[in-house]
């Protein structure tokens, strides 16, 4: 580590749920990091799609092949 580097507890408004945005009192805040939007990131509706809303995947499992003779 040099002696520029910040170890620190980023702050984030609540990890346990995945909501990783910075509180305001956040020391990557402080050293310059810039958040970014994360709206448009994603799925999201588009006549450039195959197929929306994205249906959910099967939960079935195809059967394995089989041949005879084979264990």
């Amino acid at each position: 580590m040099d002696s520029e580097s910040v170890v620190a507890d980023p702050q984030c408004v609540d990890p346990a749920v995945r909501d990783y945005r910075l509180q305001p009192n956040s020391p990557a805040l402080k050293i310059g990091f810039q958040p970014i939007d994360l709206d448009p990131i994603g799925p999201f509706a588009s006549p450039d799609r195959a197929s929306w809303p994205i249906a959910a995947p099967s939960l079935v499992r195809e059967q394995p092949r089989t041949y005879p003779g084979r264990k």
